[in-house]
């Protein structure tokens, strides 16, 4: 074999071994298993005068992931905003759950809110929060600020304590009946992301 024949079967390796890496998950073909199982001696070695990647002559080719592919490793989070509650901590919202009409220091009247996000620019987002009977609005809230980092790769930022404030400040018009605690999250860079969850508010703490 030719110098030229070496380095051109060497970088059809080399490309061989990267579309591997970095294609998604699939079965390996018969000829690759082959390949990499055939033992020393047994069609497996290098011709002679030949090296593997690594300079030593060996048949195995060792490869760094993340050198062929710089893109490797997690999945990027897709956009989505998750509703809840809670003041120090993000608390989940299930479906029915009651949450408690709170009166404030100034005589008002509202309900904790809360999300969970992901997938956007967290900085210089706007929060548009709603509580509905029905289809009329009793309670909101708005706010423009950044959203908090977590440890949670699935669920990256959060912002919490949001005071959703009832409208006409009239708790027993809303205790315990059917309501939807909504969220509107429209991020700096992208288009607005929702959520909701059915709630009953129970009067008064």
């Amino acid at each position: 074999m030719t110098r030229g024949r070496r380095a051109y079967g060497l970088l059809a390796v080399l490309a061989a071994v990267a579309a591997v890496a970095c294609a998604p998950e699939s079965a390996p073909s018969p000829a690759s298993d082959a390949g990499r199982a055939a033992p020393e001696g047994a069609g497996g070695e290098m011709p002679p005068g030949e090296t593997g990647g690594d300079g030593t002559g060996g048949g195995d080719l060792e490869t760094d992931e993340s050198a062929i592919c710089p893109d490797a490793g997690e999945a990027p989070v897709e956009p989505f905003v998750t509703i809840g509650t809670g003041t120090s901590r993000y608390e989940t919202l299930s479906a029915g759950e009651s949450m408690d009409i709170i009166q404030g220091p100034q005589g008002g009247y509202h309900v904790w809110g809360a999300l969970r996000a992901g997938g956007i620019d967290p900085h210089g987002v706007t929060l548009n929060f709603g509580l509905y009977l029905g289809e009329k609005l009793v309670a909101e809230a708005h706010y423009e600020d950044d959203l908090v980092p977590t440890q949670m790769p699935e669920a990256p930022y959060e912002y919490t304590r949001v005071a959703v404030i009832l409208i006409e400040n009239d708790p027993g018009a809303v205790t315990d009946r059917p309501a939807r605690l909504t969220v509107e999250l429209v991020p700096a860079d992208g288009p607005p992301l929702t959520d909701e969850v059915e709630v009953r508010p129970l009067c008064c703490h």
